[in-house]
């Protein structure tokens, strides 16, 4: 078992994959080849992979975290997450953060995107389910169906938009979100996943009006993490995984 830290403060480096294919092809696509040596490589360099929520507990409560903490993140609810990277996040003992498009959940449970194709399927609620139940895997709010460019980017507020339009139109879809996702695994959400890293100025403050402890952001530093200071839980800086570098070359692009 990892040694736990007592100091304050910690690195924390949060890497975001997407899809998990063995065409390896695309910039936001990996081989569950090189997923399985990143696993290998960061267990033989001493990270070992958390939850936000174990992060939540270390800034609010002091609870433990391993001497080198990492975030593994995977975006948006792919079927190929469930059907590829989920074993070998049981294979070795690791952990992941699912951050989920609900909308499409709903909609690949209907069959209208079709079920359990690798190339384009996403989570169903049963899988969701069985992966939050091994516990091995944490369900991120990717909102309920923001994930789009038009007409606004994301969750950010359109010019055009009262704040109090903007408000709700935001609340009704994380709260939509957060049904659909409580539904299948029996608890909603405490960690937002901002698509494509879009926000407004307002934004923050309404998120952390429904209840969310931690977001995940798509800016590429590492995170210092403090016990105490609630502030750093909140756009958790995360790095894209490049596929065409080995987990040695990419934690030196990461700085750790």
């Amino acid at each position: 078992m990892a040694a736990s830290v007592t100091k304050k403060s910690v690195i924390l480096p949060v890497i975001m994959y997407h899809t998990v294919l063995q065409s390896g092809s695309g910039a936001y696509n990996i081989t569950p080849h090189q997923l399985e040596e990143d696993l290998i490589e960061l267990k033989k360099q001493n990270f070992t992979a958390v939850f936000v929520d174990d992060v939540v507990n270390f800034v609010k409560k002091g609870g433990p975290l391993p001497e080198k903490p990492v975030i593994l993140s995977f975006d948006d609810g792919y079927y190929n997450n469930y059907y590829y990277a989920f074993p070998l996040i049981k294979k070795y003992q690791s952990k992941m953060v699912i951050s989920h498009i609900a909308s499409l959940s709903e909609k690949a449970a209907q069959q209208k995107y079709g079920v359990n194709h690798v190339e384009y399927s996403y989570l169903i609620p049963s899988q969701l389910k069985e992966m939050y139940d091994s516990g091995f895997v944490e369900i991120a709010n990717h909102s309920y169906n923001m994930h789009s460019v038009y007409p606004r980017k994301g969750v950010k507020k359109l010019k055009s938009e009262s704040l109090d339009s903007y408000k709700t139109a935001l609340t009704e879809d994380i709260n939509r979100a957060q049904n659909v996702i409580k539904n299948a695994c029996g608890r909603a959400p405490t960690v937002f996943c901002y698509p494509f890293g879009a926000v407004s100025d307002v934004t923050p403050e309404i998120i952390k009006s429904l209840g969310f402890e931690a977001t995940l952001g798509c800016e590429e530093k590492l995170n210092t993490v403090t016990a105490g200071d609630e502030n750093c839980l909140y756009s958790l800086r995360r790095f894209r995984r490049r596929p065409g570098m080995d987990m040695v070359d990419f934690l030196k692009f990461m700085g750790v």
